[in-house]
């Protein structure tokens, strides 16, 4: 306790408040000493009176320990009340009558007191001794709440955080299967038609599972580092679409540094492809360009009548993902002719001010 600077300004404040009282009450006694001798004496007082603050108030923090264990606030409100307050009271008659008791032992002896009288002095006594008690008991039990509730919070702030790690990985996790198995049908068909471009389409296709797999360990990425995973990402479809799918992008050099959610354009260009017929007739262009801190995705609409292995969890994936991020949710729509995304970017200054 006396390593906690709160303890220490408090038991200073009590004895301060107890010397004051007792400079108060020989201020108006009828054989006052004088204001000097007054101001002298609290100056003394107060170190003594320091000392006995922290003997009692160990003394009242292992009583309350033991209270908590039997009769904690919560389960015996009005018991432990009771109980509470007749331990003071019973400390205040304790420490009135073992103080009577030496001073008239002392009185015996010849050493007189300086008192006026038994009574009053006994008195004086027990309303100091409730006074510091009650200041210490309160004191305690305030730091006891205040602890609780700082480890409540830590307690809940570890849940969430683990409840909102779990929930981010599930949601990254719910886009790798539909990927995996269509490159691996692609690869198959494709290794013995073209052996080289079967190993380009390895060395792409690795550089984006590598990046679904580093993932794992990020909740934002740079945009410049979404843009370059795309970019091998669009060449895997071009090999089964070939020129029918068209991936266009403008994108001005300072906002590459500005963060996304990992996998954003993934899922966002993979859903373009899915919901919409790409043929020789019916070419898919796709139009990826910044408008201030917002990614803009626009594709010609021309949805399929039943989507290609839709799972239907990519916009619902990414609206959560954004939201467990504190992000503005992304917004989707169809508007002459066009299916648009609009992906919110998040600058880097504000996320290491978040963080």
């Amino acid at each position: 306790m006396l390593k906690d600077k709160r303890h220490i300004l408090y038991y200073l404040f009590t004895s301060g408040v107890v010397a004051t009282f007792l400079a108060i009450e020989d201020f108006f006694d009828v054989d006052s000493p004088g204001l000097l001798t007054i101001l002298i004496e609290l100056l003394f007082d107060i170190p003594k009176l320091f000392l006995v603050c922290i003997v009692m108030s160990f003394l009242s923090s292992w009583i309350i320990k033991k209270l908590d264990n039997r009769f904690p606030w919560k389960e015996a409100l009005l018991k432990r009340f009771i109980i509470e307050v007749s331990t003071i009271l019973g400390l205040v008659a304790f420490l009135t009558l073992s103080t009577s008791f030496i001073i008239n032992y002392f009185d015996l002896q010849g050493v007189k007191p300086d008192d006026d009288g038994d009574f009053d002095f006994e008195l004086l006594t027990s309303i100091m001794s409730f006074i510091t008690l009650f200041m210490l008991f309160t004191f305690h039990e305030i730091m006891g709440i205040s602890n609780e509730n700082i480890a409540l919070s830590a307690r809940a702030k570890n849940l969430e955080q683990e409840n909102y790690i779990t929930r981010f990985e599930v949601l990254k996790h719910q886009i790798n299967p539909h990927f995996l198995f269509n490159s691996l049908n692609v690869l198959s068909s494709l290794i013995y038609k073209d052996t080289k471009l079967a190993d380009r389409f390895i060395a792409k296709f690795s550089d984006v599972f590598r990046y679904i797999v580093e993932l794992n360990q990020e909740q934002l990425v740079p945009l410049k580092k979404e843009l370059k995973v795309l970019e091998s990402y669009v060449f895997l479809q071009k090999i089964r679409y070939g020129e029918s799918l068209l991936v266009n992008q403008k994108i001005d050099a300072r906002m590459l540094d500005y963060l996304i959610p990992p996998m954003t354009l993934q899922i966002t260009i993979e859903n373009s492809i899915k919901h919409n017929i790409i043929s020789r007739e019916s070419q898919l262009q796709i139009d990826i360009f910044g408008d201030s801190d917002v990614l803009r995705i626009n594709n010609s609409y021309q949805p399929r009548e039943i989507a290609e292995g839709s799972t239907q969890i990519g916009q619902s994936n990414l609206r959560q993902r954004y939201k467990l991020l504190n992000m503005p949710v992304p917004e989707f729509y169809v508007e002459n002719g066009q299916y648009s995304a609009i992906l919110p970017l998040l600058k880097e200054q504000h996320a290491s001010t978040d963080s």
